[in-house]
């Protein structure tokens, strides 16, 4: 809002990254770096470069060449994690500490273990950092922060049938939306909006 510097970065866990390792970190790290996915792997070792200017060292700055596939690498993921959790939570808390800072994580129930033990170790160490943590993912996912004190959920209700069709026109562009579609996504998706837009997407793909 007016007045608030805050800043935003917002990383999808994608459902084939569940079982690899250090995926949800190295996707954040990309927004965080501004790494597309166009990028040469020259340009990507440029950007993480910078990093330097944090105090990260040498090895942990070659952890994220090779998590980020700038540099060839063959380190199983629990030994590249070993260097580059210290180096994802010097950039977090630099972040913080410049700004009041959101990492966000959607579809959080499909993030992998790696992840989840870096970002839990964030969350210690990080505990007075300007900084919050955002995870979106669906009912019943079971994760150990919401027992701590500063946790907070916001569960959705599910849209109406009036929200749906505006989200299914605007997704489609469309200024009129065919009945049968209408009833046909509102019924399979229960008012859903993740379930809408994953019907859309499998109607696009077919």
């Amino acid at each position: 809002s007016a007045g608030h510097d805050v800043g935003m970065y917002v990383a999808s866990c994608q459902r084939q990254g569940r079982s690899i390792g250090l995926s949800a970190i190295s996707d954040l790290l990309r927004v965080i770096l501004g790494v597309d996915e166009l990028d040469s792997p020259d340009v990507v070792r440029d950007k993480i470069m910078r990093t330097r200017e944090l105090g990260l060292t040498a090895p942990e700055i070659g952890a994220l060449g090779v998590l980020l596939g700038a540099t060839p690498g063959s380190e199983a993921s629990d030994s590249l994690g070993r260097l580059i959790r210290p180096a994802f939570l010097r950039v977090a808390l630099k972040l913080a500490s410049d700004r009041l800072t959101a990492l966000c994580f959607d579809n959080a129930d499909v993030m992998d273990d790696e992840s989840q033990a870096i970002l839990d170790a964030l969350l210690r160490e990080g505990r007075d950092a300007r900084m919050v943590v955002v995870l979106a993912h669906r009912p019943g996912f079971v994760h150990a922060w919401r027992d701590g004190h500063r946790y907070v959920e916001i569960s959705l209700d599910p849209l109406s049938d009036d929200d749906v069709a505006r989200l299914v026109a605007t997704r489609l562009a469309a200024e009129e939306v065919p009945v049968e579609l209408l009833r046909e996504v509102t019924a399979k998706s229960a008012g859903n909006p993740l379930y809408v837009e994953e019907y859309l997407k499998a109607l696009g793909d077919a």
